[in-house]
C-alpha cells in the first residue's frame, strides 16, 4: 500500500487528472481504508461497547459504521484473534470489491502519503577536474 500510494503521488504530481469519485472520500475514511487494505483493523467488544483496534493510524468507529453503509466495508464478526487469552473473538473489518476501487482511486490522496522528492543531479566529473585535483 504504501509504495502504490507514493507511487499515485508522483503520477498525479505529474499529471494532475482526477479520477471521478475519488474526492469524495473523507480524509478519516481515506485513512480507514488504507489501514483496512493492510488488514489492521479490528472490532473488538467490551462491556457492551465497541472499540477500533488498528495499527498505524486513528480510525473511528463512525467512520468504519459510514463505509459499510456505503459498501466500501465489510465486517466479519468473529474472525480475528482474541486481544487476550480466553478473550472473546473480535470482528475484522475487509474490503468489498467497491472498497478496493474507491482506494485505488484515492491513491496518492492520503494525508499520510509523502511527496516523492526528485534528487538533485550531480554535476558530471570532467577529465580537466580530474586532471586538476592530480
Amino acid at each position: 500500500m504504501e509504495s502504490a500510494s507514493t507511487l499515485a503521488s508522483e503520477i498525479q504530481r505529474r499529471r494532475p487528472a482526477a479520477a471521478p469519485g475519488a474526492n469524495a472520500l473523507t480524509a478519516s475514511q481515506r485513512t480507514a481504508l488504507h489501514a483496512t487494505a493492510r488488514g489492521h483493523v479490528v472490532i473488538g467488544r467490551h462491556e457492551g461497547r465497541e472499540s477500533v483496534h488498528s495499527r498505524g493510524g486513528c480510525v473511528h468507529l463512525d467512520t468504519l459504521r459510514a463505509l459499510e453503509q456505503a459498501g466500501l466495508v465489510a465486517i466479519e464478526p468473529g474472525s480475528a484473534p482474541p486481544s487476550f487469552p480466553a478473550g472473546p473473538p473480535r470482528d475484522r473489518v475487509r474490503l468489498t470489491l467497491s472498497g478496493a476501487m474507491a482506494l485505488t482511486a484515492a491513491l496518492g490522496r492520503s494525508p499520510r502519503t509523502p511527496a516523492l522528492t526528485a534528487l538533485a543531479a550531480l554535476p558530471a566529473r570532467t577529465t580537466a577536474a580530474l586532471a586538476k585535483g592530480r
